[in-house]
């Protein structure tokens, strides 16, 4: 970080390393040989070392960020933290390989920048409890940690909506430099999977009485917010429908709804580049223009989504290190200024 502001992606710098963690390009290619062959097949290990051969400037970097801890840690375990990189269509259907690259070094670079040594690990090697709220019978709170097998295609980190502590809903997303969503910024948060988990309706249901029937999608989208303002991150970004990579055309309608649909009702639009992009917070229409009859409810409802961004920002901001925390500040400062309402004992009473 520079006078505040974080360097271009291509010069952020790494991490500090001894010099045996120093690779030259012959170690690494082994070394990601030996990876892929754990993870598959002859074919599919072929494909991933000749993906890491094309971008032989970029990898290495990873190489040596992976030594350290906690990834190495995570690697022993799940070789696909990195490999997944290496393959098409990671966070964005229609990235390149090079590009999935750039944007995986960035977040892991950019997290252990900013967050602590323990707290980093936490996020790595577990889940990490962002809030928590019960009424008489339901307890419901929301987490975020390292995403695992089977979906981690589709982003750095999972944020899980749990009812009694079974997910129910997720949100996945990457610290990415802007450029990657065709933003002007310096880097965006990229939500890049968004959706219900199969047979989980009837909790949905039970967390949505609990929250005073804020939608799952809302309120994973407010603690995001929360955590990009406090690692000093001014604007998310979206993949579209077709950009989701998990699309097929038989789920292009329930896509459209979980992502065009949803932010269209926020008033964001796409960009240039397909992204649907907005400043963080995002701004909310002006109450005026809210029916008759839904103000109350409307009121109530940005009341409790502020005070789960407050939630959200205030645990991971107490984490950050160095000289981010100044940044931080001076972007709490302008977020506040935006949206003034205030959030003290909103918690609290959350459930009267």
């Amino acid at each position: 970080m520079v006078n505040g502001r974080v360097e271009r992606e291509d010069e952020l710098p790494g991490p500090q390393v001894n010099k045996r963690h120093v690779t030259d390009s012959r170690s690494f290619l082994e070394w990601i040989a030996g990876l892929a062959k754990r993870e598959g097949t002859f074919g599919r290990s072929s494909v991933v070392a000749l993906n890491a051969l094309k971008n032989i400037r970029t990898f290495p970097a990873i190489y040596r960020l992976a030594r350290m801890e906690p990834f190495a840690a995570a690697l022993r375990t799940n070789p696909r933290l990195i490999l997944r990189c290496l393959t098409q269509d990671y966070l964005v259907r229609g990235f390149s390989v090079g590009v999935s690259a750039r944007c995986f070094l960035y977040h892991h670079r950019r997290l252990q920048l900013a967050l602590s040594s323990s707290f980093l690990r936490r996020l790595t090697m577990d889940q990490v409890t962002l809030f928590e709220v019960r009424d008489e019978e339901t307890h419901v709170s929301v987490t975020v940690g390292q995403t695992r097998p089977l979906h981690d295609k589709e982003g750095e980190l999972d944020m899980y909506l749990r009812v009694e502590g079974k997910p129910v809903f997720v949100l996945s997303f990457t610290v990415v430099p802007g450029w990657a969503a065709g933003s002007a910024a310096r880097e965006v948060v990229l939500i890049s999977r968004m959706q219900g988990l199969a047979g989980c309706y009837p909790e949905i249901k039970l967390a949505r009485k609990v929250l005073k029937d804020v939608a799952p999608n809302a309120l994973l989208l407010a603690c995001v917010q929360g955590i990009a303002l406090a690692l000093g991150i001014e604007e998310l970004a979206s993949v579209n429908s077709f950009q989701q990579t998990a699309y097929r055309d038989e789920y292009s309608e329930r896509l459209q709804r979980n992502y065009e649909e949803f932010f269209g009702e926020l008033g964001i639009e796409k960009n240039n580049a397909g992204f649907l992009v907005s400043a963080i917070p995002i701004p909310e229409k002006p109450m005026a223009c809210i029916k008759t009859g839904h103000k109350l409810r409307t009121k109530e409802k940005r009341a409790i989504k502020l005070a789960v961004r407050t939630a959200c920002f205030e645990l991971v901001r107490a984490k950050v290190v160095g000289e981010q925390t100044s940044y931080v500040r001076l972007i709490q400062q302008r977020s506040e200024a935006r949206q003034a309402p205030q959030t003290d004992g909103l918690m609290s009473s959350l459930l009267q």
